[in-house]
């Protein structure tokens, strides 16, 4: 693996998990308003660079790449919605069935050959979300709905991305992903009774930070699948999730059982073990 690749990598790692950890914290302005404040830090500093460069922000194809965002910013604000409502490492972790839930989807409509041993994946993936919302009383089933819808359309917004190819400057996607999520934020918090909460100013900080960490942490990722094959460095995105377990224990106390451990462990590894198999029938 290129080294450069996997430091970038860890670097988005990193960022998202900081990301993740301050949308926790800031979680009680609901998901409308989170949605708003992740994406229109991102949103600026993508079209901004794509004006810069003298790079349409429109793209090649305009349908697919609204699709894109429509599907990823409903997920987006599902997912800030279910936060409230379950453990942060938790969810982020049942929002990893995504990649397998966009298997399926490649399967059923690109036609793309799925083997065997990667249903078994599914499967353990999915005990491992039976396993954590069995054993952590603290997700309820209002949250798991949300998560999992998430996940859906998280599955489709990569199977939307893979039928797109590399058509597309990366930040355009970001662009129309980051703007659709915005717009979708703005209109709950002008149309949703109470949707809406004037921001502390000791939050000020953490609401732009929001933005700009999750910019960098696109912007590591694209610059690393950019210099590596994807299937090498995919792995190394789910160390988020144990980033983010050791800084929610620190800045959040949250804490969680064996079995709730297993479960999550049971979800990396089923994704984990997809990737290799892909990777090993692509060679």
């Amino acid at each position: 693996m290129n080294p450069r690749a996997a430091l970038y990598m860890l670097f988005s790692s990193m960022a998202f998990a900081v990301m993740y950890l301050l949308a926790k914290k800031l979680s009680h302005y609901g998901g409308f308003e989170l949605t708003f404040f992740r994406a229109i830090g991102t949103w600026v500093l993508a079209l901004g660079y794509l004006l810069i460069k003298g790079i349409s922000p429109i793209g090649n194809r305009p349908k697919w790449l609204l699709a894109r965002g429509i599907t990823g910013g409903l997920s987006l604000l599902l997912f800030f919605t279910a936060i409230e409502h379950v453990p942060i490492t938790a969810a982020v972790a049942i929002r990893y069935l995504s990649p397998l839930f966009g298997i399926v989807f490649a399967l059923w409509f690109l036609k793309e050959r799925v083997r065997p041993i990667q249903w078994f994946f599914f499967l353990m993936a999915f005990s491992g979300v039976v396993l954590l919302k069995g054993f952590d009383g603290r997700i309820d089933g209002f949250g798991l709905v949300l998560i999992l819808a998430s996940a859906v359309l998280g599955g489709t917004t990569l199977f939307i991305v893979r039928y797109i190819g590399k058509s597309e400057h990366p930040l355009v996607i970001i662009t129309y992903f980051t703007g659709t999520a915005m717009l979708l934020g703005l209109l709950g918090m002008l149309f949703s009774e109470g949707a809406y909460q004037a921001p502390s100013q000791e939050d000020l900080i953490p609401i732009v930070a929001i933005g700009l960490v999750g910019f960098v942490g696109q912007v590591f990722m694209t610059i690393a699948m950019q210099i590596e094959v994807a299937s090498k460095v995919m792995p190394l995105k789910y160390l988020e999730a144990v980033f983010l377990l050791g800084l929610s224990f620190v800045f959040l106390n949250e804490t969680y059982g064996l079995y709730a451990l297993l479960g999550m462990l049971l979800i990396l590894a089923g994704n984990v073990l997809n990737v290799f198999t892909k990777k090993r029938a692509e060679t």
